[in-house]
């Protein structure tokens, strides 16, 4: 059969037709996937914020009184003692650079200027006897009490699935640990910004305590990869011991509290990370990264095309980062002249970027944390944020927006 001047056996033709509908089929079935698998999870965040609110208000008191408070409130207690390493210091602050007038920029810009002049918390080690660990979890109980200082924030205990693990550890079996050892796992240790910013840099304190430094710091097998990369890049895991998921009951347990609470970062923690983490420089040249979410849950760009289109004019990368490992991440963004992207636990990383380098959040309307505005202002980025509005299960940019925010940015 003559096709286009070439001649090609009718077989050869089906095939390649036969490929080309599959591969259309193939792109349709995996954003069917995709859009399925974005409704779930969105219906499992609605259900749970519903049970959270119902055990919240069943809970609350019961909870409440399961706290303990050691550093922030020094006092003596039989089978604990507490040893404080760190003292407050003061968080900077930074005014973003770019954003444009409307009434959520207003919204957002004043919830930013309610987060100036802060101290992050005394830090150090809690010693305690007899202490349960429960994993995946990383709740812990001493007296059937939890120290608060170990927490990077109270409401965890509104969450459903840590409450109920909490109300549980009694009635399971437990697996007894006679060597003394170090915790370093504690709720949210799975998320990437939880983890690399207010969780990892607490081995600080272990540096700083001598006495520790032949005790194994226990973490999950079940962690996810980047806990592992994290822990061999710092030159931490050899010491570290990854045991099973279950209920725990240490003999002696030396827990590393917090540097800041959920609403600080500690400027000693960025520090410690970028002396900590070493990895090897690649290109000297700069470069423009647009971190993109398509694979994300939530938070997504559902014009990303559109974007996509506009960014390439102005010499943009796009990264999905978990295409990368650990350390390529962090080597991203320290090559990195500026970066945007939406709001998401990838920009950890920008605790790693060079001074004076440019960071662009999206957000979705309504949706609102600082911590990225507060990491950007430790580590004296020009901070530039930019709401976009909510379409479907994502949200949408406008490019006109966003090119005006380059231009004046980049100029």
């Amino acid at each position: 059969m003559l096709l286009s001047g070439v001649n090609m056996p009718v077989s050869s033709l089906q095939k390649v037709i036969f490929n080309y509908e599959f591969k259309i089929f193939q792109g349709r079935a995996s954003l069917v996937r995709q859009f399925l698998r974005r409704l779930v999870y969105a219906s499992k965040i609605f259900i749970a914020n519903l049970l959270r609110t119902f055990l919240s208000n069943l809970f609350s008191r019961r909870s409440a009184s399961r706290l303990h408070r050691i550093l922030l409130e020094p006092q003596t207690l039989p089978d604990c003692n507490f040893l404080i390493l760190v003292h407050p210091v003061r968080v900077p602050s930074c005014e973003p650079e770019f954003f444009m007038s409307g009434s959520d920029e207003v919204e957002f810009m004043r919830y930013l200027t309610s987060s100036k002049d802060r101290c992050t918390c005394p830090a150090g080690i809690i010693s305690a006897d007899n202490v349960y660990l429960s994993l995946p979890t990383g709740m812990h109980l001493w007296n059937e009490k939890i120290f608060e200082d170990a927490l990077l924030g109270t409401h965890i205990l509104d969450n459903p699935k840590y409450l109920f693990d909490l109300e549980t550890i009694s009635f399971k079996k437990k697996i007894k640990i006679v060597e003394p050892s170090i915790l370093l796992t504690f709720p949210w240790y799975y998320n990437l910004y939880h983890w690399l910013i207010e969780i990892l840099p607490r081995l600080l304190l272990y540096d700083l305590a001598q006495d520790i430094h032949d005790l194994p710091i226990i973490v999950p097998a079940s962690a996810p990869k980047f806990v592992r990369e994290s822990l061999a890049l710092t030159g931490y895991l050899d010491k570290t011991r990854l045991i099973d998921d279950g209920i725990y009951q240490f003999e002696k347990l030396h827990i590393l509290s917090r540097l800041a609470t959920i609403n600080d970062i500690s400027p000693l923690a960025i520090q410690w990370l970028n002396t900590r983490a070493i990895t090897e420089r690649g290109s000297s040249q700069r470069t423009r990264i647009y971190v993109s979410r398509l694979d994300a849950k939530n938070r997504y760009l559902s014009n990303e095309a559109d974007i996509h289109n506009l960014l390439s004019d102005f010499g943009f990368e796009t990264v999905v980062m978990t295409h990368y490992s650990f350390e390529e991440q962090i080597q991203i963004f320290q090559q990195a002249e500026i970066v945007i992207g939406s709001h998401g636990a990838a920009f950890s990383h920008i605790a790693f970027m060079n001074p004076g380098s440019i960071f662009v959040e999206f957000f979705q309307p309504g949706y609102f944390i600082d911590c990225y505005y507060r990491l950007a202002s430790l580590k004296h980025l020009r901070y530039v944020f930019l709401i976009g509005k909510k379409t479907g299960l994502g949200f949408s940019i406008d490019p006109t927006q966003l090119r005006s925010i380059l231009e004046n940015a980049l100029s």
